[in-house]
């Protein structure tokens, strides 16, 4: 597999197709082009490759087999990157770890945030199906010659509405959580604020490890909060995102990004 950096400057380097007017097709031969002239991998990289042994004719943009990169090109529309992945990882993926690569330009809508939504499921399915398997999503600004590389294996959350507050864990969105329920309820009981978040919050440490808060409720009892949660999320998790709809303390997720650029 070669490097994300090598790619990444393989796509700059060849991004002078997609700019006004678009020109995918020119981009995915020079691109195609720049790969093969790195001589990099053990066979060339083919364009509008097909399965041989599928009757299926779905057509990668741009493969190179010996290394399962599997490269492919799109706006910024979900449903063709859930479309396009679920056809690769079917024909090519089930019995061989596949490198997928999606590589998303702008078209007239704001389609990121979905794209970067539906990129996090193929994430999460792909690592199910084979934990040896990768994916790339690459945001392409071709008028700016840049990259977003997402990771989606960092991330933030965004909590609150009028101060927002960025947390980095699923712990530290509890703790946020609960310090905004309380100081904007100052009078809760103990009893009250366990009843809305039930597990998330005891009055110590205890056996699951609870974080103490500095805050007490309105009957002088310490208040801690959950820390027990994976970063790929759990029941649990989702347990405590409908808390925070019932009270409305928005909740955002955001993935950190590696940026390359021409400039």
């Amino acid at each position: 597999m070669i490097s994300e950096e090598i790619l990444c400057k393989a796509i700059l380097d060849s991004i002078a197709p997609l700019k006004k007017p678009r020109n995918v097709k020119a981009f995915q031969i020079k691109l195609m082009s720049y790969l093969n002239d790195l001589k990099l991998t053990k066979d060339d990289w083919a364009d509008e490759d097909k399965h041989s042994l599928r009757p299926e004719r779905d057509a990668i943009d741009i493969h190179c087999q010996s290394e399962h990169i599997v490269i492919e090109i799109d706006t910024t529309r979900a449903d063709q990157v859930a479309k396009k992945f679920l056809s690769r990882l079917v024909l090519w993926g089930l019995n061989s770890p596949i490198n997928y690569v999606a590589i998303l330009y702008p078209d007239t809508r704001n389609g990121k945030p979905e794209c970067e939504k539906f990129l996090h499921y193929c994430y999460e399915l792909l690592r199910k199906v084979n934990s040896k398997a990768s994916i790339l999503g690459i945001f392409v600004d071709p008028d700016k010659e840049e990259l977003k590389v997402i990771d989606f294996k960092k991330s933030c959350y965004i909590v609150g509405k009028k101060t927002p507050k960025t947390c980095n864990s699923m712990c530290g969105v509890v703790e946020e959580v609960v310090k905004i329920y309380m100081k904007k309820n100052p009078v809760t009981s103990y009893k009250e604020l366990k009843d809305i978040f039930k597990g998330f919050v005891n009055d110590k440490i205890g056996k699951s490890r609870y974080k103490n808060i500095d805050m007490c409720t309105s009957d002088k009892i310490a208040v801690h909060t959950f820390t027990q949660f994976r970063q790929n999320g759990t029941l649990n998790w989702y347990k405590f995102i409908c808390i925070c709809k019932k009270i409305r303390i928005p909740i955002e997720r955001h993935f950190v990004y590696r940026l390359y650029s021409n400039v």
